[in-house]
């Protein structure tokens, strides 16, 4: 059993769990109570805010969260007055915007901090990011934070192996090689001339030494393979699949061409997705991806520590042996478009179609194998170990209503620097995943809601948010008493409904589903926590790209994000305050600011959207869908006739409170599935689970999604009785809300 590197007081944490980085308000008893709560805030989290968030640096398996546990004002005591810094335009239309947030948060300690945390690669398990959990530990508790505790937890990781390093070669009928993979991303500046950074690999990727055909398969999702083997007669089997990152999720394509028999994968991030302005124009000059550059990343499916699923990887846990986990059936590899070149230009074969063709100046061809009579090489060893990884949780407690928890939530490790990636997720929302499998029940019963920031700022065109239903009006809410960097006479959120619009929500900016890849998942795929995510993000829309370009190469630095992304730092800070406004009205309102009514019209638009989809073909197969449609007007109209007995409470009862907001923070739990959804038993969530075929989108419906999707593939009896099977347990968890809802008679 390893010892954890600091010792917190276990028994110091008696009423919340250990998690990430998250700081927690509790209710305040009255208004001096409230002010006394807000000034320690300040005091004790203002700096810390600043770091959580615009440094990213805080949290994954090494979560690091600070917890908010908060609370109500009982007193009814009003906000603090805006700063004069705010133009007096956004004041007299928005209001006051709390003091601390509007003269607190300091651009200059946000890019200090950045500076400082990803100076240096911090790769969960190693020993540098085990110093920088202590560090934080130290600088929370010089901020103030009441309770500051370091939870260790034990978990697979996957390094690779020093000694033999991965590789892609291309070899000729007597195995001399004829071009070999880099190594290592070549320095393009002075901070990446170092020895210590990991070289470019994909984690958990089965160990082994493969040669053969290689065939290009486009994103590797599954209508790719299908059209490459019933389409163009291509025969996977037994060949290396060549791929490009973007579409889906990596492990997806992993798991893609497994299915497929593929003996290996070879993944690139195409300049068609990265590099979009061509060659001439890429980092160190632009925030395009060079032709060295290459995305590392995890390839475990689903997320948490693998050798310990449900349970937490602490000292107790039973560990299942790792033949028996889930980890990827064949090797894979990351490489640079610079070395993609070196295997597309060699190949033969059909033209791939159009929309396959990426943005190298050569036509990308389908294969099998290359022209010449020579194949290609995939030789991959990765070592698994288990090793400790460290959440940090900062708390700041209030007097009434302690029990309540709001949580914001980051992670601290990275690939490598990490500037643009919470200094990044990495191996698999390990610390996150582990700390809710250990208080679970704790945070069904108590926490309000999970507030995370991963990605700060990857582009400077707007807000961008994920999120629950419930959570929305709260986040509109916060987003409005916040000036718009881009313009101060307009708040943030006037800029981001016009920048991503809701077509739904005339007037009303898009917050999209909660699928996965980031450290919110846990909190609401497992134990029905309301979560949102939040970042500043490039234009989405018209660009389409899978991510940043730089995404977890060694070029997110900070030199990026100072020169390319946020020179001022205005956009950390602006996401910073928007996030404390959040927390602060969650923490801070007599009734909580949670909308069941927006939760059931959107489940309304969910079933039209699905029945746009699907609504021909489950008529001709009888699928008997008036129940769920019945299901949620039923529950529209109950969400209606709750809100109109909110606006009617007692606010100066206790108990009267107490009892609305107790309802408010179970109707996302009615929507969990204790057992875990069929096809995806860690995932619990029948409204918001990430998609069977790409963890990273989120389907509304998924269950039933997923189980039509099949009959795409086979329309027999059987797959149709599971669409069925999954209709009904649909509508037994919107009447389920229903009954949440109406406090009924068990009618």
């Amino acid at each position: 059993m390893m010892t954890p590197v600091y010792e917190g007081k276990e028994d110091m944490f008696p009423l919340i769990p250990h998690s990430e980085d998250d700081c927690v308000i509790h209710r305040s008893a009255n208004k001096s109570r409230r002010r006394e709560i807000t000034s320690r805030c300040r005091g004790a989290s203002v700096s810390r805010t600043t770091f959580l968030f615009c440094s990213t640096l805080i949290g994954l398996t090494t979560l690091v969260c600070g917890l908010i546990i908060g609370y109500f004002n009982w007193g009814g005591a009003s906000r603090c007055s805006s700063s004069d810094t705010i133009s007096q335009q956004f004041q007299s239309k928005y209001g006051g915007i709390t003091e601390m947030l509007s003269m607190e948060i300091h651009a200059e300690n946000i890019k200090a901090f950045l500076k400082e945390w990803s100076a240096n690669p911090h790769l969960a398990g190693t020993e540098r990011e085990k110093s920088n959990a202590v560090k934080l530990v130290d600088l929370w508790k010089s901020q103030g934070l009441e309770d500051v505790v370091l939870k260790t937890y034990s978990v697979l990781l996957s390094y690779p192996d020093e000694q033999q390093p991965s590789s892609v070669t291309i070899i000729d009928d007597e195995s001399k090689v004829l071009f070999e993979s880099q190594r290592f991303e070549k320095p393009l500046s002075s901070e990446q001339n170092r020895s210590d950074i990991v070289p470019p690999y994909l984690a958990y990727a089965k160990t082994g030494d493969v040669a053969g055909d290689i065939i290009y398969v486009n994103y590797c999702s599954e209508s790719d393979f299908e059209y490459a083997s019933v389409k163009l007669l291509i025969d996977p089997a037994h060949k290396i699949a060549l791929c490009r990152y973007g579409s889906i999720f990596r492990a997806d394509k992993v798991r893609n061409a497994a299915n497929n028999k593929c003996a290996g994968v070879i993944i690139y991030s195409d300049p068609a997705d990265y590099a979009r302005n061509g060659e001439s124009d890429v980092y160190p000059q632009s925030w395009w991806l060079p032709s060295t550059g290459v995305q590392r990343g995890t390839l475990l499916e689903p997320f948490g520590d693998p050798l310990t699923p449900f349970w937490p990887a602490n000292e107790w846990a039973f560990r299942r042996d790792e033949s028996d986990a889930m980890l990827p059936e064949i090797p894979a590899h990351a490489i640079s478009y610079g070395d993609a070149r070196q295997l597309l230009q060699r190949m033969q074969g059909k033209p791939a179609p159009q929309d396959w063709q990426g943005g190298l100046n050569i036509t990308y061809k389908m294969g099998p194998g290359f022209v010449e009579k020579t194949k290609v090489r995939l030789n991959v060893h990765n070592r698994n170990v288990v090793t400790p990884v460290h959440n940090v949780i900062g708390i700041i407690r209030g007097r009434v209503e302690p029990d309540r928890y709001v949580i914001l939530g980051n992670h601290r490790d990275a690939w490598v620097f990490g500037a643009l990636d919470p200094t990044s997720e990495e191996f698999g929302l390990l610390g996150s995943t582990e700390w809710v499998e250990e208080f679970g029940k704790l945070l069904q019963d108590r926490a309000v809601a999970y507030l995370n920031v991963d990605m700060a700022v990857t582009g400077n065109y707007s807000l961008h948010a994920l999120g629950v239903p419930l959570l929305r009006q709260a986040l509109f809410d916060a987003a409005n008493r916040v000036p718009s960097p881009h313009n101060r006479s307009q708040s943030v959120f006037d800029h981001w409904a016009v920048s991503f619009p809701d077509p739904s929500l005339p007037g009303k900016p898009l917050v999209e589903g909660l699928g996965s890849g980031s450290d919110f998942g846990a909190f609401i795929h497992r134990v029905g926590v309301p979560s949102v995510d939040l970042r500043y993000k490039y234009d989405s829309q018209h660009l389409k790209l899978p991510s940043h370009p730089l995404y977890h190469s060694a070029y997110s630095t900070f030199d990026t994000v100072q020169r390319f992304i946020d020179p001022d730092f205005q956009l950390h800070v602006t996401l910073g305050r928007v996030w404390a406004e959040l927390a602060l009205n969650l923490s801070e309102s007599m009734l909580l600011p949670l909308s069941p009514l927006d939760y059931a019209e959107d489940l309304e638009k969910n079933f039209n959207l699905l029945t746009v989809k699907y609504g021909d073909k489950m008529k001709l197969h009888q699928v008997p869908t008036d129940g769920l449609l019945h299901a949620i007007k039923n529950l529209t109209t109950v969400a209606k006739e709750f809100e109109e007995r909110m606006r009617k409470v007692n606010v100066h009862s206790e108990l009267a409170v107490r009892q609305v907001n107790d309802v408010l923070m179970q109707m996302e739990r009615a929507f969990i599935v204790p057992r875990g959804l069929d096809e995806s038993p860690m995932y619990s969530h029948i409204l918001f689970a990430p998609s069977a075929h790409d963890a990273y989108k989120a389907d509304p419906f998924p269950a039933l999604s997923d189980a039509l999707y099949e009959t795409d593939q086979n329309s027999d009896t059987e797959t149709w009785k599971n669409v069925n099977k999954q209709l009904a347990g649909l509508v037994a968890s919107v009447r389920s809300a229903h009954s949440v809802l109406s406090d009924s008679s068990f009618e």
